[in-house]
């Protein structure tokens, strides 16, 4: 079970928080939207609630300290834990921002013809898949893929997504594959790259020859310990002990854990175990736990409906810690302590 991959996006490119409660974060590998709240936690401590845009809790920012052009603060979310530092960009207009939802452009892509899904004999020619890609966006899109058999090729031509090609000589087994559009800007020597706005994958799977494993069910089984715990600041959770278990290759299954900070998930080495430990930095409620999946860009508030995934959730609520006052008194020294001093 070694070779599960964790998925865990810890560096922040920005972050626009707009004055209609709308937000975005721009990740090196992708881009979230959503709306936001802010909340007064405790007097005068504020955390930023965030959700994704079908309302299902993505995270929250918390730990702000804001200046005329600063802010730090800790981004926790489904995707991510990371404290950052930013400046302010004294050029932004709301009204111009690209990354709005009035403004952004969008792609969007439909199957004309081929089998998404399809199994050839070896050096056989697949069934040529097309799509038709439809975009509002003014920039040349790029074709990515990962995945597809050494052969085949995914080539944008005319407003057509094409997929087609012969497997290499020698080339067998069962590969899954995702082609990405995008508009970003690639960079150059002379420009700076421009991040994209708009993103969407197809996906699928060509069997070439005889199919080298079957991936049809995956869950996530707690064997130890409790998912939902309360305890104090300062305290380590109990741990909490889980088993993948799955007739997929592990190489083709991805791990996203939402845990709170301080908190983290480690196999236990020499077995097909993980466990979930550590000692929380923050008083709160944080409901998280493990997805295993078989797609890339599935997290928590965001499966798609036709993966293959399983859910184990954790609720971890820590409470504020209580002070009792260690007290040394000599020889004829006398203290009076009254309900609520505390030392």
């Amino acid at each position: 079970m070694s070779a599960v991959r964790w998925i865990r996006a810890c560096e922040v490119y920005e972050v626009i928080l707009r004055s209609d409660s709308t937000y975005t974060i721009i990740y090196p590998d992708g881009v979230v939207h959503g709306t936001y709240d802010v909340r007064e936690v405790e007097s005068e401590v504020y955390e930023i609630f965030l959700f994704t845009e079908g309302e299902e809790n993505y995270g929250k920012i918390k730990n702000i300290q804001i200046t005329y052009n600063t802010i730090s603060f800790t981004l926790l979310s489904n995707d991510c834990f990371t404290e950052s530092k930013a400046v302010r960009d004294e050029s932004y207009v709301e009204a111009d921002d690209p990354y709005s939802e009035t403004n952004r452009c969008s792609i969007s892509a439909s199957i004309l013809s081929g089998a998404q899904s399809q199994i050839v004999s070896a050096t056989q020619e697949i069934d040529t898949i097309v799509y038709e890609v439809n975009t509002d966006c003014v920039e040349v899109l790029n074709v990515t893929s990962s995945g597809l058999p050494p052969g085949v090729t995914a080539t944008l031509e005319n407003n057509l997504l094409i997929i087609a090609g012969t497997p290499s000589e020698g080339v067998s087994g069962t590969f899954l594959y995702e082609v990405y559009l995008d508009n970003g800007i690639i960079a150059t020597q002379t420009t700076p790259g421009v991040y994209p706005i708009a993103k969407i994958s197809v996906w699928g799977k060509i069997v070439v020859g005889t199919e080298s494993f079957e991936c049809t069910e995956v869950s996530v089984i707690l064997r130890d310990g409790e998912k939902e715990q309360i305890i104090t600041l300062g305290e380590s959770i109990e741990p909490i002990t889980f088993e993948i278990e799955t007739n997929c290759s592990i190489d083709e299954l991805f791990i996203r854990s939402s845990l709170p900070e301080g908190v983290i998930v480690e196999q236990i080495e020499g077995t097909t175990l993980y466990q979930i430990t550590g000692t929380p930095i923050s008083v709160g409620t944080d409901l998280g736990g493990i997805l295993v999946t078989n797609r890339l860009d599935s997290y928590f508030g965001n499966v798609y409906s036709d993966d293959l995934f399983s859910i184990m959730y954790t609720l971890i609520t820590t409470l504020p810690q209580t002070h009792t006052p260690i007290i040394t008194l000599n020889g004829s020294s006398t203290i009076q302590l009254n309900i609520g001093d505390y030392l």
